[in-house]
């Protein structure tokens, strides 16, 4: 049913159902003037419309919180777990770094154990084919003092010119050996000790990196909610009060 009305507070109102949105316009069309009873046709002017935007965005507030509260819980749990596979990683990595170490040592021990029975058998051979060559040659032995007993003495031509170089030279390949096997042990303890620094290095970070994620996800979250709170609850209750008022003054929509 047309009627005649115009609502300051809602700004808008209609003349013989013509739709208005401008008082001027309002009067223009033969609207009464809102202090001379302006209002719907054969009533008295409504009642100003009244809505607390405030009140309606901290209700909508109050109505997401539960869902924001378990999506921010959700978001902690999953920060959790990254943070426990992290340590698992962490842990695996650092069992495997000492297990690698502890096999290697244990094959360089072998490994020397080898060379240096190879090398016991190799210097026993060197030994005895030199002086077996040198006792041929006549020049292996030297003379017994008088009086003196036991095994003839070896003489000096052979022992400063065969046997003490050949000791010389047995003893250095022996060290270089000993030294070889030493120098890979510092080596692997060296590449352990890098990778145990690059394992802790990578927790770390990726400790901090939840750490720091978190408060994102809170801050987005809690950005998500103001905003659907502000812009999608607080004017859908600004038009449900709209409706009601309309309805219980009897205003045309």
């Amino acid at each position: 049913m047309a009627g005649t009305y115009f609502n300051q507070v809602a700004n808008e109102g209609e003349v013989n159902g013509r739709y208005t949105r401008d008082y001027n316009e309002y009067l223009r069309w033969g609207g009464p003037p809102l202090d001379a009873g302006g209002g719907s046709a054969g009533s008295e002017a409504a009642p100003p419309f009244n809505f607390d935007w405030a009140a309606a965005e901290k209700a909508a507030m109050d109505r997401l919180a539960p869902y924001y509260a378990q999506k921010l819980r959700d978001a902690k749990g999953d920060v959790e777990l990254a943070k426990k596979y992290i340590e698992q990683d962490y842990k695996t990595g650092s069992r495997y770094n000492e297990e690698d170490l502890s096999r290697g040592e244990g094959y360089r021990k072998e490994d020397l154990a080898t060379n240096l029975t190879e090398d016991t058998r190799r210097t026993q051979e060197e030994t005895r084919e030199t002086r077996g060559t040198l006792n041929q040659r006549g020049v292996l032995l030297g003379e017994q003092e008088r009086g003196q007993e036991g095994p003839m003495p070896t003489s000096g031509y052979a022992q400063d010119w065969f046997i003490d170089p050949l000791q010389k030279r047995q003893m250095a390949r022996r060290q270089a050996i000993e030294r070889t096997i030493a120098r890979q042990g510092e080596v692997a303890k060296t590449d352990s000790t890098r990778t145990g620094e690059e394992l802790s290095t990578t927790r770390n970070r990726g400790l901090e990196e939840q750490d720091i994620q978190y408060p994102r996800i809170q801050a987005a979250l809690v950005g998500e909610q103001t905003e659907r709170a502000k812009l999608q609850y607080a004017p859908l209750a600004y038009q449900q009060a709209l409706t009601q008022y309309r309805a219980s003054n009897k205003i045309p929509s």
